[in-house]
């Protein structure tokens, strides 16, 4: 981009993104020209603490990346949506083409277009993405049938912490979710179990919700699982028995998903004894993979599945799959597969098994 444009990227940001739009209380990065008369109003960060007060963090470093570094106000956002609507940015025919789902290799739909989360709920467009520092979040939706706009920032990472939304899936966060709830899915449930209700209160619920609203309440329920399982404290009570009542009610259901932020969640909460899960696990952890089966992310998730219940004949495979991968970043689950590959061969493969531990 800086090579075509003949300019660095933050002064490509600023002339024909910031400027043009007016948007005055934001600046390309950290450090950035007008950050001086900016920096006492830039939100405190912190950590979310499950288990207490929340903790002080620290800002991001300073600069603009194709993925992170623009610090704005919600005004300001809301003065890019307009544009964008607009068209002040991109003309018609090229917004459309931004707003498309690519395609993969063998012609099926991701959940990306060019440089946007894309995606359906009860046949309503849905375009969006977030953002995501160690201790600041952000999300911006957008509903073009309904002409709404939902734009939310944080000074936590809550908004999008830990890959909830990675694969592109709006419906794992509670504040998305809910708000589509109440704009998008007209008859949907007027009166739902409060957020801190125990997981049994779905069992009358669900008893008076007619059967074409299921898949409403089933969804609920997977968002408020996550809810719980990155905001409580251990031993995840809550979240173990909102596992429990998906499993009761929606077992056909989980045995045909493929959700990788789910997948996660399930696989920790197996840490705990859960034995309820295993077979709904295995299923979702298999279907996973063969959505994307060259995925070293899921290839991960179906190697520590089978670590957790001791077939490490089954396990190792996947996480010598991810050691052997060449030129592959040092992510932190490549890290973990190398380790646990080396572990696992030890007390047959001896060489290949100091050669994992040692590398």
């Amino acid at each position: 981009m800086e090579k075509a444009g003949k300019q660095k990227y933050a002064d490509q940001m600023q002339a024909h993104l910031l400027a043009p739009l007016q948007m005055q209380q934001t600046i390309p990065g950290l450090g950035a020209v007008g950050y001086a008369q900016l920096a006492t109003r830039i939100a405190s960060p912190y950590f979310f603490n499950p288990t207490g007060p929340v903790r002080p963090g620290y800002l991001p470093p300073p600069g603009l990346k194709a993925s992170t570094g623009l610090v704005a106000t919600v005004e300001d956002l809301a003065r890019y949506t307009r544009g964008l609507l607009q068209h002040q940015l991109l003309p018609d025919s090229l917004q459309k083409k931004m707003w498309q789902p690519a395609l993969t290799l063998s012609g099926d739909s991701l959940a990306y277009g060019l440089g946007w989360f894309v995606g359906k709920v009860a046949d309503a467009s849905v375009y969006w993405h977030y953002g995501q520092e160690d201790c600041y979040s952000s999300v911006l939706l957008h509903l073009p049938r309904q002409k709404l706009t939902l734009l939310m920032l944080a000074n936590t990472a809550s908004l999008s912490d830990h890959g909830r939304m990675l694969d592109g899936n709006f419906r794992r966060s509670l504040f998305l979710w809910s708000f589509l709830r109440h704009f998008v899915i007209p008859a949907s449930p007027p009166s739902w179990p409060e957020v801190s209700a125990p997981a049994q209160a779905w069992d009358t619920f669900l008893s008076l919700c007619p059967d074409s609203l299921r898949w409403v309440v089933r969804e609920e329920m997977m968002a408020r699982l996550m809810w719980h399982y990155y905001t409580e404290a251990a031993p995840k009570s809550n979240s173990l028995a909102y596992a429990h009542g998906l499993v009761k009610h929606f077992a056909p259901d989980l045995d045909s998903l493929a959700d990788p932020a789910l997948a996660w969640v399930w696989l920790r909460l197996l840490d705990r004894p859960a034995p309820a899960l295993l077979p709904s696990a295995e299923k979702l952890i298999l279907n996973t993979l063969a959505a994307q089966p060259q995925d070293p992310y899921r290839q991960y998730l179906a190697g520590w599945f089978y670590q957790i219940v001791g077939e490490k004949n089954q396990a190792t495979p996947y996480f010598q799959a991810i050691a052997d991968l060449p030129n592959f970043d040092l992510r932190w689950y490549k890290v973990l597969a190398t380790y646990q590959a080396g572990e696992n061969l030890l007390a047959t493969q001896p060489d290949l098994a100091r050669r994992y531990l040692q590398g």
